[in-house]
């Protein structure tokens, strides 16, 4: 495939590569000789952050919802975050698609998303709960606006992410 590099006056006028390479030859043609040491910096960023954050979420999320105490001074928080960290070695190691992975916690984020939108909004709502603090008829009209959004939103990402997977047997 032959791309074309663009020049500093195509990404300043917001030039937008049709094909990922052509992404690279952007970054290339703005940081010279220096992109692969900041397209390192940046994968190795993005990298740790997701290693750091993915077993922290995972544990405030079980952590809230089984009434731990938040904190690693709780064995059950710190044995959370070890499972997933042993979890994510295991599963790259065995050379499972990461692709696969994605799709799939695409498909469960188009079906999760919609219903906790929808809880929220029936939460807010809810006077005995909340009390005075219940959302307004803006914020309710809006709310379920968002939650519209998101079953349209989530519809759409389940069928994409079953027609992938779908596609890849």
């Amino acid at each position: 495939m032959n791309i074309a590099k663009p020049d500093l006056g195509e990404v300043a006028r917001g030039f937008i590569p049709s094909v990922p390479a052509g992404g690279m030859m952007m970054v290339i043609s703005l940081l010279g000789s220096w992109a692969k040491v900041f397209l390192s910096i940046g994968l190795f960023a993005a990298g740790l952050s997701s290693a750091i954050a993915t077993p922290l979420g995972a544990s405030y999320t079980l952590a809230g919802l089984l009434g731990w105490e938040y904190g690693h001074h709780d064995k059950r928080f710190r044995n959370v975050n070890i499972a997933i960290v042993i979890i994510g070695i295991i599963v790259s190691g065995t050379g499972f698609s990461p692709l696969t992975i994605i799709l799939m916690t695409q498909a469960l984020n188009g079906i999760i998303l919609p219903i906790v939108v929808i809880y929220l909004v029936i939460v807010t709502c809810n006077k005995k709960l909340l009390g005075e603090h219940t959302n307004g008829p803006i914020a309710v009209i809006l709310g379920i606006a968002i939650g519209i959004i998101t079953i349209i939103l989530g519809g759409s990402a389940l069928i994409s992410a079953v027609q992938s997977i779908m596609a890849m047997f």
